[in-house]
């Protein structure tokens, strides 16, 4: 396996040593009219330069297997220590932990932006990796109003409250992100509104140069109950976008 992966890596250089080899010898011993290099002479040299080729030839082949370990060993030790995040729903309480807030904005007149309404779940992001993230950010990626319980409100945006760059996340660490939605301040005639949202993670492993990509997904159904909402989540995911690499 090692041999043929050393020949598919170095596979140009050995053709030009190759060639080298095969000329080398011919024109030291090929006879000329001027007679510069006497035969027994040229013997000597082709032997001598023989030597030093095939011991540089050698001590590549020992460097290279050498580094070759060490890149296997360095990708067997990131994929051993990578980092993994997964999400969970629980109920929404007062933490101490890392807290975000997500709040949508309606932008309308039966709605008001300044006073939000929490929902009483919060989505918990947790690592579950053997090693710890290392440069996490999130974002807002995408928010589409699916329905809307009132005629004049066409769409919706969302933004993230909070910290949105974390240096450190250690294993088993979690981080609660809670929901806002703006609060009714005038009657309506529907009582159900839906919204889907994405949302970018992007992190490190504190073993690895890699940056991985991912996307918080999920759909929040708002029921009006009276005076009131009853919020849900559903059709949540958590998925591998790209996969960048810092030292590309």
């Amino acid at each position: 396996m090692i041999v043929t992966k050393f020949f598919k890596s170095n596979w140009k250089m050995l053709i030009v040593f190759l060639l080298i080899v095969l000329v080398f010898p011919c024109v030291i011993l090929l006879k000329s009219p001027l007679g510069m290099i006497p035969e027994d002479i040229g013997l000597a040299v082709v032997s001598y330069g023989g030597s030093i080729m095939g011991g540089f030839l050698t001590l590549y082949g020992v460097w290279w297997t050498i580094d070759a370990n060490r890149v296997q060993q360095k990708e067997e030790r990131e994929l051993e220590y990578r980092p993994l995040l997964k999400f969970d729903v629980c109920e929404y309480q007062h933490r101490f932990q890392q807290v975000g807030e997500i709040i949508y904005l309606f932008n309308n007149e039966y709605f008001s932006d300044a006073k939000p309404v929490y929902m009483d779940k919060m989505i918990v992001l947790e690592n579950v990796g053997r090693g710890e993230i290392i440069e996490l950010h999130y974002s807002m990626h995408k928010t589409e109003l699916v329905s809307s319980c009132v005629d004049s409100l066409k769409e919706a945006t969302a933004c993230f409250l909070g910290e949105q760059y974390i240096n450190t996340m250690p294993v088993n660490g979690q981080i609660y992100i809670i929901l806002g939605i703006p609060q009714l301040i005038k009657k309506c005639q529907g009582k159900l509104m839906i919204l889907s949202t994405d949302m970018e993670i992007k992190y490190k492993g504190a073993f690895s140069e890699k940056e991985y990509n991912q996307k918080l997904s999920f759909c929040l159904s708002v029921e009006i109950v009276e005076d009131h909402y009853k919020m849900n989540l559903y059709n949540m995911s958590l998925g591998p976008t790209e996969l960048h690499s810092y030292a590309e």
